[in-house]
């Protein structure tokens, strides 16, 4: 299976600037896709197997400069992503409804059939493999995780993920799957600014960091939440509203991060849908080191000097620097 190689693939997008590129949002899903579609192979033999309940922790994967806490069997779902040492995640997790109408349930409501954390490319279980399985509805999902971090202080993480449905009845599957995501951009909800363009990508953005997410493929629909303060209207929808269909708002500014990606496939018999996303985070880096040089400047450049004091070429340079 590919790997992001921590040290070099990790490339971090105009901090402070307008949203990225169209360009560099096909870059990621390239890249996405190369790691993700060997994820999908991995797990196919896990689809095949008999559903059995397997014994749910929490998955906990670290790599570089990041870590992630994933909640398989609980509607906490992805709810801690650490970027040098700050929490940038309020939540990330996935509902589903068969049919038109009828209520959402996020996928922790099916049964947990197995759950697989590796280490690769030098990280401590950065890899993971989640499966479950819904008997009277006859389908099986699998979603496997692979995080990517960055060097100390860089600043940067890169969250990738392989999405997988497979209808094991013997009649179509009208299937309707939702990725939510809610970030906290330097570490907290609100004072976001969202983007969502082209069914495929959406631009977060607030004083301190930048996040892109691209996916593939495409969404059939998608929205952005215009919440502010405790309000995460987003996903309220989710969970209470039957027969949801994401059709709002695709920007947001000075709001709560919260937006969602909608995919209605409808699966033949034996038939499976990939869906791949890639979250990468860029946060700015705390200048400690040159922080404490402008102080020491300051002090040196704020001292008054006596008329009778010879000029200090040390204080001299300072000035001038």
């Amino acid at each position: 299976m590919k790997t992001i190689n921590s040290n070099s693939d990790l490339g971090c997008y105009g901090l402070g600037s307008s949203a990225p590129s169209n360009a560099k949002g096909a870059g990621i899903m390239k890249k996405s896709k190369s790691i993700m579609l060997a994820a999908a192979t991995a797990v196919a033999s896990l689809l095949g197997a008999a559903a059995m309940p397997a014994n749910a922790s929490v998955i906990n994967l670290s790599n570089g400069d990041s870590s992630l806490s994933i909640n398989p069997a609980s509607n906490a779902g992805v709810d801690n992503w650490t970027v040098d040492g700050t929490n940038q995640l309020n939540k990330e997790w996935f509902w589903f409804r068969v049919g038109s109408s009828g209520p959402q349930s996020s996928i922790d409501s099916l049964t947990l059939t197995s759950q697989t954390a590796l280490s690769t490319n030098g990280g401590s279980n950065n890899w993971a493999n989640v499966t479950y399985a819904d008997i009277a509805q006859a389908f099986q999902l699998s979603v496997t995780f692979q995080l990517s971090g960055g060097q100390a202080h860089s600043g940067t993480a890169d969250l990738a993920e392989t999405i997988q449905i497979t209808n094991t009845g013997t009649s179509n599957l009208s299937y309707h799957f939702f990725d939510y995501t809610s970030m906290a951009l330097a570490g907290h909800s609100g004072g976001q600014n969202v983007s969502l363009t082209g069914l495929n990508t959406a631009t977060q953005s607030t004083t301190g960091g930048t996040s892109q997410t691209v996916v593939s493929a495409p969404a059939a629909e998608d929205e952005a939440g215009l919440g502010t303060g405790s309000s995460f209207p987003l996903l309220s929808a989710l969970e209470t509203t039957s027969g949801l269909t994401l059709s709002g708002s695709t920007t947001g500014t000075d709001v709560n991060g919260e937006w969602a990606f909608e995919w209605d496939p409808i699966l033949k018999p034996g038939q499976s849908y990939l869906i791949t996303v890639d979250k990468q985070i860029c946060t700015v880096p705390e200048p400690t080191s040159s922080l404490a040089l402008l102080g020491m400047g300051g002090i040196f450049i704020s001292r008054p000097r006596r008329r009778d004091e010879d000029p200090d070429p040390r204080t001299m340079q300072v000035a001038e620097a």
